[in-house]
């Protein structure tokens, strides 16, 4: 008989070869950082009789299902950007348990604690191929909002023989504050401000240029840039380049009206192309797919965006 049970410290490393076998298909940079560091704590010197609490404040709060004591299923929540809203992540179940109920239970127990919490919405994002979860999320009340096309540029080094696309040559300018205020309505536009969890950054405001986000980007060890073409103080399009020294993509972020030429992405692509990076960016429309490729990029995932809202009223009881 299987145990639901909330994670603690213990679980830990059983919990980082879950999620190593579960998602060994579509792991990345930054998931492989995750699993380090989660093995690092289960090696850690922290007693293990801290107080139950302590490991939520860590950020990693979740449940774990156990059979014959070994952790075979895992969910985990995470608190989004703007409160009362939180993020489920990391639902895996080992292949040899699959089938027998229990994401739906480890799913429902993180929907159980958003209406303790008596949050406002519960967000996930899935791979548009995992047809499993997808049905699963549906029949537990989850909204389907849309679709994020995830692309990576991978810049070869000068010396590799594989060529590179010819990109025309136009004029680059760093943003100003001025500038900001014309490019941000085409930011929003790409990026909601209700899918600030999505972003590495959070939120994208955070990206304006200025004294006091410069101070702030400079406490938390993230470095940024962004450059516009177009005209001085007249932009066509920009990009914002986002990068956290601590594990990590180099991240995109792309700012353009609805109607932008092909040349003019090229334009704002070119700088890339100065160092032997990989580089990531989301877009949510459908016409870069015709776009992107010719400038090097390679369609990577497509991540479907869900969410669940708790019915209005009093919470229900936890159960113990």
């Amino acid at each position: 008989m299987g145990q639901l049970l909330p994670l603690q410290y213990h679980h830990l490393g059983q919990v980082a070869d879950l999620l190593e076998v579960a998602f060994q298909h579509v792991m990345d940079r930054e998931g492989r950082a995750f699993l380090k560091r989660l093995r690092r704590l289960s090696f850690s010197l922290l007693p293990r009789s801290s107080p139950p609490g302590w490991i939520e404040e860590l950020g990693l709060k979740g449940w774990v299902w156990l059979e014959e004591g070994r952790v075979v299923g895992h969910a985990a929540i995470y608190p989004a950007p703007r409160k009362g809203e939180f993020i489920l992540v990391n639902v895996a179940v080992a292949p040899e348990y699959r089938r027998r109920g229990i994401a739906t239970a480890l799913v429902q127990a993180v929907m159980e604690d958003v209406r303790r919490q008596q949050g406002t919405c519960l967000w996930l994002e899935v791979d548009e191929e995992n047809q499993a979860a997808r049905r699963l999320y549906q029949t537990l009340g989850f909204t389907y909002t849309g679709t994020w096309y995830r692309w990576g540029l991978m810049v070869p080094r000068p010396s590799a023989p594989q060529p590179r696309p010819r990109l025309p040559r136009m004029p680059l300018y760093r943003m100003t504050r001025s500038v900001w205020e014309q490019v941000y309505p085409w930011l929003r536009a790409w990026y909601p401000k209700d899918l600030d969890w999505r972003y590495p950054v959070g939120n994208l405001d955070r990206l304006r240029p200025g004294w006091w986000p410069w101070l702030y980007r400079k406490f938390l060890g993230m470095r940024t840039t962004a450059w516009y073409v177009g005209r001085s103080n007249r932009p066509a399009a920009a990009m914002f380049w986002f990068f956290m020294p601590r594990g990590g993509w180099q991240r995109l972020f792309l700012a353009a009206p609805e109607e932008v030429e092909e040349e003019v992405i090229a334009g704002l692509v070119r700088p890339l192309y100065r160092r032997p990076y990989v580089f990531l960016l989301d877009a949510p429309r459908r016409t870069l797919e015709e776009v992107l490729p010719h400038l090097g990029f390679q369609l990577r995932r497509r991540l479907e965006v869900w969410r669940w809202r708790p019915p209005q009223g009093r919470p229900r009881a936890s159960r113990a």
